[in-house]
């Protein structure tokens, strides 16, 4: 009798999972949710600015226009990085 208890509580503890388990579970599916909200987010702004612009004047022009920003914008970081505060 004692051996089908402790053989009980064996499978018993086998099949359930410890506290810390499930809550890096829970962690985990929230940072997964997190992450598919932030891309929904991005994907929204990307649909409403980026597509809407290349309708209107196409992929060249709006690609060129794009990377011509982001390089004077990483120039004048650079920029405020050497000169520091003065």
């Amino acid at each position: 009798m004692l051996y089908v208890k402790l053989l009980y509580l064996l499978e018993k503890a086998e099949n359930e999972k410890a506290w810390y388990i499930k809550l890096l579970e829970k962690i985990g599916t929230e940072i997964k949710q997190f992450g598919r909200e932030i891309g929904d987010f991005f994907g929204m702004i990307k649909r409403n600015t980026f597509d809407k612009l290349v309708e209107a004047f196409g992929e060249t022009g709006v690609l060129i226009a794009f990377f011509t920003i982001i390089i004077i914008l990483t120039m004048v970081i650079i920029t405020g990085v050497i000169r520091g505060k003065e």
